[in-house]
């Protein structure tokens, strides 16, 4: 018993230690009290009091505190402070959040003064509008030719609550670009971004616009908007073969013509010769190659890509580091390419072309054989997609398989598949017509005979022809095929006088 009784005096008191640890961490928990202290009595009423609670900052957002008085001044001077805490010296922040005083200057006349502290770094600062606080950078259309220039009073800039400052110019700008600027506070205290470096703004094109700086005097933060006074209405260029009046060029200078009725880009060309031509458009001018395939070209995406005329627009994007074009055949005349560049779609009107080809004829035992560099020519004598060729005077032996293919510059064979044969029945000299009809695809080949083979044996017969009484002469070899000698179909006509018995 005694034993529980020690336990339970052991528990109360680490609970009484608790308590007194929290009641005496409560007071370091509570808001921080930052009062501005100093030896600008015109401003803060009072010099080096730590206890004005009418020199209190208020809470601005995150850890930024801030207070602003409105002061007339009778003279130029530089003036010390110190932010305190808790109207107290035990605690006091100077130049660069140390102990040393922090110091700000002023010129006469009426102002605002903004003190500023950051309860994170300790750092604070003040921006009076009796100091000068002007925009500086590279912006030379809009800032002056002067870039960086930190006391240039062309470009003040104003408030009206000594926290808030702009400064507005209205600039017509000769072509597009990224710009960087900071706001100068009396010549040497600069500010930009969160971080502290350079604001970036940008000019998408060459215009008019309206560009708004504007400066928090608390945070310290700069901010630029660019507003257009007119629609801008972006340049595109297009680059390509020069069968189509342009050229390649990782710096075209071939604008497109706007159209602002259908909010399209076109370029016309006459074409002198029909062919199959490339081209890309652009957004802008490369400095090289690389820049240019990287951030302006619009083409395909992976090599030349080949589009039909008069097909409607087709899809196309960005592509960086390729080299492949848009492709299109045409024939001579009038081409119009036109660009949606809100859409990324583009078109090819022109002449659709009718494209010809050459046929060849190739085999066993034609002129040139196999060779299809040195194949034989064939002719489209009536303009029908017929075309022929006939051989001159050939041996052919008898039942021989002859081979034979045609070729058309479409790199494409005829038949597909297994080669075309031709066969003699009997030995002799023949002619040889090939023939190829692109309506139908069918190729054939036509044996004439010059003359048979006298040594070849033969076997004549006589019979009536369909039951009449003209008899007519058939040939059959010993092959048992049949020919005609004069190549005319029934065979040849014997004279009516000659009788002959019906199975002679």
């Amino acid at each position: 018993m005694q034993q529980k009784q020690n336990l339970l005096a052991k528990a109360g008191l680490r609970l009484i230690a608790l308590i007194l640890c929290l009641a005496a961490a409560i007071p370091q928990l509570m808001a921080q009290t930052y009062t501005v202290a100093g030896s600008d009595g015109t401003a803060l009423g009072t010099t080096w009091s730590p206890s004005t609670e009418a020199n209190d900052m208020a809470l601005y957002s995150g850890n930024w505190y801030y207070l602003v008085k409105s002061v007339t001044y009778s003279s130029s001077t530089t003036y010390e402070y110190k932010i305190t805490v808790n109207h107290s010296w035990n605690t006091s922040y100077g130049d660069n959040g140390g102990g040393n005083n922090a110091t700000y200057a002023v010129n006469a006349g009426s102002c605002y003064v903004c003190y500023a502290f950051n309860s994170s770094t300790h750092v604070p600062h003040v921006v009076s509008s009796c100091q000068t606080v002007v925009i500086a950078g590279d912006d030379t259309q809009a800032l002056g030719s002067s870039t960086w220039n930190g006391s240039n009073t062309a470009n003040s800039m104003t408030t009206t609550d000594g926290i808030t400052y702009t400064m507005t110019k209205s600039v017509t700008y000769t072509s597009s670009g990224n710009k960087e600027c900071k706001a100068v506070v009396a010549g040497s205290q600069w500010y930009g971004s969160s971080s502290g470096g350079n604001v970036s703004y940008n000019i998408p094109a060459a215009g008019s616009y309206t560009v708004t700086y504007t400066f928090n005097a608390v945070t310290g933060i700069v901010s630029v908007s660019v507003q257009s006074d007119a629609p801008v209405i972006p340049d595109y260029y297009i680059t390509g073969a020069n069968e189509l009046g342009l050229g390649w060029s990782n710096a075209p200078t071939t604008k497109m013509t706007y159209d602002a009725n259908n909010d399209i880009y076109t370029y016309s060309y006459n074409v002198a010769a029909m062919g199959t031509y490339g081209f890309v458009f652009a957004n802008g001018q490369g400095s090289d190659w690389n820049d240019f395939n990287n951030n302006h070209r619009i083409g395909p995406t992976s090599g030349d890509e080949t589009y039909t005329l008069n097909s409607g627009y087709t899809g196309t994007q960005m592509s960086g580091g390729d080299h492949g074009a848009y492709m299109v055949t045409v024939d001579a005349g009038n081409v119009t390419i036109t660009f949606d560049a809100a859409n990324m779609r583009f078109k090819v009107d022109g002449t659709v072309p009718v494209i010809t080809y050459d046929y060849y004829v190739m085999g066993d035992i034609f002129p040139n054989g196999w060779n299809t560099s040195a194949s034989t020519l064939m002719a489209d004598a009536d303009n029908d997609g017929i075309y022929t060729w006939t051989s001159g005077q050939m041996h052919l032996d008898a039942g021989t398989n002859y081979q034979y293919k045609v070729y058309g510059t479409d790199g494409v064979y005829h038949p597909s598949g297994a080669n075309a044969t031709f066969t003699a029945a009997a030995p002799g000299t023949y002619t040889v017509e090939v023939t190829y009809d692109t309506n139908t695809g069918t190729v054939n080949a036509t044996l004439t005979i010059v003359q048979l083979d006298p040594t070849y044996n033969y076997t004549f017969y006589v019979l009536p022809d369909d039951g009449s009484t003209t008899p007519t002469l058939y040939l059959w070899g010993t092959n048992n095929n049949s020919y005609h000698p004069n190549g005319d179909w029934p065979g040849t006509a014997m004279g009516t006088t000659e009788q002959l018995a019906d199975g002679n």
